[in-house]
């Protein structure tokens, strides 16, 4: 059996009860270090409390999956990850691997930042639209999608939530953020900058968990990373008086 168990959005302490027992039995422990932050800390005290190896792989090895599923079909095999295991739709296509092969799967699901994010934000959850993950650019990959859905949505009058990328579980600070939107618009040749506003969410559910909202290039003091950015559409009063809590 392939179990995937979240982890949650904080440290090993948001992991359930089922999760826990289920590594407690486990023979092999995995934990997806690709898309999400999990801290060398928590790892190194759930090891200690489980009395266990945990593997920690990278984005190569999980998207091969054959690390991960070799032993499945004969042993109890665990892949942590944070959040909640099925937000990330790289391990949809593993679990239609063990589909394929046969291998039974079990999920134990976990609190997840996109829910976590949307209700902290008191946004009205049928009036997100698409959403989009803002990454990091390079020489040759300097993508403008993010601008384009906020574009789309908001002519829709809808929410954006914009999911932030890490490299090297390192999360992108502000600075970083806010260059990234300067750029997609010199790209694009638009001028959504000029009045958009964001709510920013720093650190969902840790101690010092902060949210910000006001005009995107304006906003300073937002907390410490890792972030996740909601652009509101039409705003119902209700969401505007929640919303300017945080200005």
């Amino acid at each position: 059996m392939l179990y995937l168990i979240g982890m949650g959005l904080k440290d090993e302490k948001d992991i359930s009860l089922r999760g826990y027992e289920l590594l407690q039995q486990a023979d092999f422990i995995f934990v997806d270090r690709y898309t999400h932050i999990i801290e060398d800390d928590v790892l190194n005290r759930l090891e200690e409390k489980l009395n266990k190896k945990i593997i920690k792989l990278g984005r190569e090895i999980l998207e091969d999956e054959t690390e991960v599923i070799k032993d499945a079909k004969q042993k109890k095999v665990v892949l942590l990850v944070g959040g909640d295991p099925l937000v990330a739709t790289t391990h949809i296509s593993l679990l239609q691997t063990c589909i394929n092969k046969q291998i039974p799967y079990s999920i134990i699901h976990s609190s997840s930042i996109l829910s976590a994010a949307i209700g902290e934000s008191g946004l009205q959850t049928y009036k997100f639209g698409k959403s989009a993950t803002l990454t990091f650019w390079y020489e040759n990959y300097q993508p403008t999608t993010p601008y384009n859905v906020i574009n789309s949505n908001q002519s829709l009058g809808l929410h954006t939530i914009l999911f932030i990328d890490l490299k090297d579980q390192e999360p992108m600070d502000f600075e970083t953020i806010k260059e990234i939107f300067e750029k997609m618009e010199n790209k694009e040749q638009g001028t959504l900058l000029n009045n958009l506003k964001a709510l920013v969410l720093s650190r969902v559910g840790y101690s010092d968990q902060k949210l910000t909202f006001g005009k995107l290039t304006n906003l300073k003091n937002v907390g410490k990373p890792p972030f996740i950015l909601i652009i509101p559409g039409k705003l119902h009063f209700t969401e505007e008086e929640w919303l300017n809590n945080f200005k």
